[in-house]
């Protein structure tokens, strides 16, 4: 069959929607109630037999070089493969996966995209050389039988990037953009009786491009499934659900709009609580229903009572769920059912590690039960509309959503227009509405839905202003934000969201607030906050405690999910920058709380943990248990406290306790008497026994001084060193590097003779750098120019006391870069048990922004265990160990958080002792703090293979075992996108410091 397939629709600036129904709501009709009923969604698309899914194989011709697109298209004489619908072209081979944050891939002169290669073009000042990118297009073919002509078929694409010309039979059917809106074609007048021909032409970008530059790998193709609905000419095309509080329940208004309508009879059932409802009517072009005062339960996210209701219409039955609540905005403050909710969320791609933009129905699941498990109660949708299945989840399972609209033109910023230069001009207004329209009408009855988005990072607002008010015309209800606003005169639209603001802004923001009662003010909502990149986020715990502060603040949304990054089939994982392309952002899109397989990261624990619905505090007599839920009480959850004194478990009880939402409760508490108390409290679910979240609460700490034991050491000083016996221990003290190289016990040396670290120092050092976090990305460049990650260490011996009962000996290190970084002066005593004493006294000469303060200690490779009591299980700093608590933890050496992007990890804070050992325990080296808790690293490597190592599969074990004992640890913060760290996790560089701890070698005695 013929075909011309360049219909020049991509670059045609006056054409974003050609012949494309009006937008409607999503759903699945069937021919049988029962069914209907019966399904679950995550078949309910594939299972009818009114809708037909035409997603499986086609057939498929790439074409790198579009000018290679014959005039005319002859689909019996071309060659095709085959490809699997939906997928994209960069996860099947077509073309190369390309990672970008901002940019665009081509020069941004809006409206014109290349049509046949992209030229050179610059970014700033760097000259991009897109020496491979031809506007590449790729022609689809379906085959479909077709035996009854007498109903009518519409053909609906939920995802294709970036447009799509429609085919069928020979004849042009239409055009759509916006990749992540619903493009739905009535095909009546072209298909035929017996077998069809579907051919689609989908090109690499087009105009719309301009309005998708989001966060993301740009991927392309039919990327979510394509169905073809086959219904009696008079059927159901769309429908609204209206819900109205009453003071006995809820009105509920239903308008449906009948297609083609022929007298047929329209009828409506809903079920609510042990009650059946039912109305009819003859069918018109729209026909209402109204049922008043139903007795029904509020939906939200912590209760998601959902009712069936189902419309049918000529044998034809539509089953869909619908929700009861209310939204207002009073005084700034955001009420869902008349309760002044807060929103604990996160920012969701749709990414696949294997299928990049294409997820499953079971995949997307998947994602709303983990986002309910790790105790979310709201998702963002970034930042285009998601499947409409993923909106069902979110209403079944209960989550508050943001719905955007698939607009974001961040790669303006590098042009000479600025970053407002598309949404300034009304010339794109029509484009903007499009896809605002067609995300609304497609969700609109969808409980789940909390705030609908005008989309991201665009500037503007004044194609901003005309979307909003065309939503505020439709009277939803739904509050409207768009983060935009907040750099215009505007600043806020029904909800005021900012991204990444540090949290002395938000504290002045309250002031200020309270101070003009609210009258000039929204509720306030960071629709980005915490960026979870790599090790991180810092300071979420201190973001929670803000967001209590008032009503004022609606909450946020953590950036984000999941990491971005390509599945290998090696194993590995690549990112932006690995697949050669010409522009790329790295390893920026590896930013999330799951890494792709959805393996949670240390920071996913983070989360859940600070998102736990009940909180304690100790008042000093009692535990203050408080209920954080808006709308459902405590007998869910059992309360497991363990009280530990003295680093013993003194306790073990659950309780029950009913706590009503928003209430508290004291619960007192019979404690020993113990220099240490510790309380750690459990919260499980009844009905499935997991781990709700954790409390862990140092009560008294008291961690005594080091008292020197008794006895006598010998030394014996041999010209450069010095030997010392200490019963069955010997030592040697360097008085060149000033430090103990030989740690031996019943005849074993524990010191690695040929270290890894770049001093190739034997025995100790100090450390003031460390691999840099992602969060570091930033920062780290001020490090580097200072030269923290090259000094050199110069140390000189002060002197040596020989005493009958310690061997003590003072040292000075220099530490120099281009300049004297910082000094410090060690008192190093060896006493007759064999434990060794460091007291550092570290001078910073004016070092701003360094990391640590830390003694290094590398040691053989068969140490290859450690143990500590302090906060674990995973690694924890001073801004993020929220998601750790109190108790004694085994680990190996070779454990390691697997970043996907290597970089500084492992480091467990508040440790009070710890060991590095030998697998069977038997022999290693043990740590002691001495009056305050130090930080405790063990790596079989050292800081310098992390700052080199660029992937996961780089890091590889080295012949040593690092220890690292920090008394001081600067915090994550979230630099890598917003703020440092709070100024109360961080070092200065104008405070001396000073810290103890000892250590001793263990093993067993000689045979």
């Amino acid at each position: 069959m013929l075909y011309r397939l360049k219909t020049g629709n991509y670059q045609n600036f006056s054409v974003f929607a050609q012949n494309l129904c009006q937008p409607r709501a999503y759903f699945i009709p069937y021919g049988n109630e029962e069914k209907a009923l019966s399904v679950n969604y995550r078949e309910q698309r594939y299972s009818s037999d009114m809708v037909r899914c035409l997603s499986g194989q086609w057939d498929f011709r790439f074409f790198e070089n579009p000018e290679t697109l014959p005039d005319v298209f002859d689909t019996e004489k071309e060659s095709f493969d085959s490809v699997p619908v939906p997928s994209c072209w960069q996860f099947t081979g077509y073309a190369k996966p390309f990672y970008l944050n901002v940019n665009y891939q081509f020069k941004a002169n809006p409206p014109f995209i290349p049509t046949v290669k992209a030229e050179p073009y610059h970014v700033g000042v760097r000259q991009i050389l897109p020496t491979d990118a031809y506007n590449n297009v790729g022609v689809y073919r379906k085959l479909f039988d077709v035996t009854d002509l007498n109903k009518t078929r519409k053909l609906a694409f939920l995802g294709v990037a970036s447009c799509i010309d429609v085919f069928l039979n020979g004849y042009y059917i239409g055009y759509g953009e916006g990749s992540h809106n619903t493009k739905e074609f009535i095909i009546d007048s072209f298909v035929k009786e017996g077998q069809n021909e579907l051919v689609c032409v989908v090109h690499r970008w087009c105009n719309g491009t301009y309005l998708e530059a989001q966060d993301m790998f740009r991927n392309n193709g039919i990327f979510r499934d394509v169905l073809l609905y086959e219904t009696p000419k008079e059927n159901i095309n769309d429908f609204k659900v209206i819900t109205e509080k009453t003071e006995n329940g809820y009105n509920l208004k239903v308008i449906i709009c009948v297609e083609n309508p022929a007298n047929g009879t329209v009828s409506l059932s809903l079920r609510t609580e042990g009650c059946k409802y039912t109305q009819s009517a003859s069918s018109s072009k729209q026909v209402s229903f109204y049922f008043a005062d139903l007795p029904v339960q509020e939906w939200s996210a912590e209760n998601p009572v959902l009712y069936p209701m189902v419309l049918s219409l000529n044998g034809e039955f539509i089953r869909t769920e619908i929700g009861f609540k209310t939204i207002k905005i009073v005084n700034a403050v955001y009420y869902l059912n008349d309760q002044p909710i807060k929103m604990y969320g996160v920012n969701h791609h749709d990414s696949s590690p294997t299928g990049g933009f294409t997820m499953t129905a079971e995949e997307l699941e998947r994602d709303v039960r983990l986002m309910k498990e790790y105790n979310c109660n709201a998702v963002r949708t970034s930042h285009y509309p998601p499947d409409p299945v993923f909106l069902q989840y979110c209403a079944q399972y209960g989550l508050y959503v943001i719905d955007e609209a698939d607009i974001e033109t961040h790669g303006m910023g590098a042009s000479h227009k600025g970053i407002n230069g598309i949404s300034n001009n009304l010339e794109w207004k029509e484009h903007y509405l499009d896809r605002v329209r067609r995300m609304y009408y497609r969700d609109r009855n969808n409980v789940a839905v909390c705030m609908w988005s005008l989309g991201n990072e665009s500037g503007g607002i004044k194609c901003q202003d005309y979307c909003y008010s065309f939503l505020k015309g439709k009277e939803s209800g739904i509050p409207v934000h768009y983060e935009g606003a907040c750099r215009s005169k505007r600043k806020a639209y029904d909800i005021m969201s900012e991204m990444y603001t540090p949290i002395s802004f938000m504290r002045r923001r309250l002031n200020r607030a309270v101070a003009t009662h609210s009258k000039r003010y929204h509720p306030y909502f960071l629709c980005e906050y915490a960026h979870a990149m790599g090790v991180g986020p810092g300071s979420l715990q201190d973001y929670y405690n803000l967001f209590q502060m008032s009503k004022h603040f609606l909450g946020g949304c953590i950036w984000e999910w999941v990491d971005h990054a390509v599945l290998q089939k090696d194993g590995s994982y690549t990112y932006g920058g690995d697949h050669g392309e010409y522009i790329h952002d790295g390893n920026f899109c590896v930013d999330g709380l799951f890494y792709p397989d959805r393996t949670p990261s240390r920071s996913a624990i983070e989360m859940k943990n600070v998102y736990r619905p009940v909180y304690a505090q100790y008042s000093g007599k009692e535990l203050h248990f408080k209920n954080n839920r808006y709308f459902t009480d405590t007998s869910d959850i059992l309360f497991k406290i363990i009280v530990r004194a003295d680093d013993e478990i003194y306790s073990d009880t659950t309780e029950n306790f009913i706590i009503q939402p928003q209430k508290s409760i004291d619960y007192a508490i019979d404690f020993p008497h113990a220099e240490n108390l510790d309380v750690t409290v459990y919260y499980i679910d009844k009905k499935t026994q997991n781990e709700i979240g954790f409390e862990s609460l140092i009560l008294k700490q008291e961690i005594p001084a080091f008292s020197a034991p008794k006895g006598t050491v010998t030394s014996t000083d041999n010209g450069n060193t010095v030997e010392i016996l200490a019963g069955e221990n010997r030592f040697v003290f360097d008085k060149i590097s000033c430090t103990i190289t030989t740690v031996e016990k019943d005849g074993t040396d524990y010191v690695n003779h040929a270290p890894c670290n770049r001093h190739k120092i034997v025995g100790s050092y100090t450390e003031i750098f460390r691999a840099p976090f992602d969060n570091d990305r930033n920062i780290q460049k001020i490090w580097r120019t200072q030269g923290v990650d090259t000094y050199t260490i110069k140390p000189k011996l002060i002197g040596i006391e020989k005493r009958n009962s310690c061997f003590v000996a003072h040292v000075h290190f220099r530490y120099k870069a281009t300049r004297i970084l910082a000094t410090e002066i060690d008192r190093i005593a060896i006493y007759p048990d064999g434990s060794v004493t460091y007291d550092v006294f570290f001078t910073p000469w004016i070092l701003p922004f360094f990391t640590r303060i830390s003694k290094v200690f590398e040691w053989t490779p068969n140490l290859t265990d450690t143990e500590w009591f302090g906060f674990g299980p995973g690694e924890s700093y001073p801004d993020l160990k929220a998601g750790t608590r109190l108790d004694t933890f085994h680990a190996k050496v070779s454990d390691a958080e697997p970043y996907i992007f290597p970089q500084h990890s492992g480091t467990r804070s508040g440790v009070r002792r710890s060991s590095v050992m030998t697998e069977d325990g038997k022999k290693g080296i043990l740590f002691h703090a001495v009056k305050k808790p130090y930080y405790w690293t063990t790596l079989p490597y050292t800081e310098r293979e992390l700052d080199v190592w660029s992937h996961r599969k780089d890091v590889q074990p080295l012949p040593t075992t690092s220890t690292f004992v920090d008394g001081f640890f600067r915090g994550v913060g979230t630099n890598s996108c917003g703020p440092l760290p709070l100024w109360n996790y961080t070092l200065s560089g104008f405070v001396k410091y000073h810290y103890r701890f000892r250590f001793e070698p263990f093993g067993s005695p000689k045979a």
